[in-house]
């Protein structure tokens, strides 16, 4: 499993830091990997200012065991209301998203740099 995980990052900024240009992060493997800059945009417009503040990036998408068949899932109640917007499904104030096939792929599309996909 931990060769899976290699690119998994060891270090996270807040959104605001992305957006004053501090985009790269290291991974495990001591890769540095760079955010695009217009995710950083997007996720800029669809987040408040106290969003700026406590969303860090990347956002991680894990495997999501509880459930049957594939799906992924995403922590936090800040990431779970970004996680919502992007992909227009209603929020509920939950830490926990699921993210099912169809929506996994919309998620890569939009935010290819700013997810970071671990496997538990």
């Amino acid at each position: 499993m931990s060769d899976i995980n290699a690119d998994a990052p060891v270090n996270k900024h807040t959104l605001l830091d992305c957006i004053e240009g501090n985009r790269t992060y290291k991974t495990r493997s001591g890769h540095t990997i760079e955010m695009d800059p217009e995710e950083i945009e997007y996720l800029s417009t669809i987040c408040d200012q106290i969003d700026r503040i406590y969303l860090r990036l990347p956002i991680f998408v894990s495997t999501d065991i509880t459930g049957e068949g594939t799906c992924w899932k995403v922590d936090g109640r800040i990431e779970c209301k970004i996680i919502a917007k992007v992909l227009d499904r209603a929020w509920h104030d939950e830490e926990t998203i699921r993210i099912f096939p169809s929506d996994y792929r919309v998620l890569l599309k939009r935010l290819p740099t700013t997810t970071a996909i671990l496997y538990l």
